[in-house]
């Protein structure tokens, strides 16, 4: 059985400057300078039967 969850939308920091909006004394391109930015993800499980085995 495969499900398939949203999640909606959440402000994280930014990956590319950990959050400081700043690389190397420029602006982060990524967040625009924030340190944030608004991410959103589909989270897919994939469920199996159990079947035990027989002796």
């Amino acid at each position: 059985m495969k499900r398939t969850r949203t999640i909606p939308p959440h402000v994280v920091a930014c990956k590319v400057c950990d959050g400081r909006g700043i690389i190397d004394g420029h602006i982060c391109e990524q967040c625009k300078g924030s340190g944030r930015v608004i991410v959103t993800c589909d989270v897919v499980t994939y469920v199996m039967a159990f079947v035990p085995e027989t002796l």
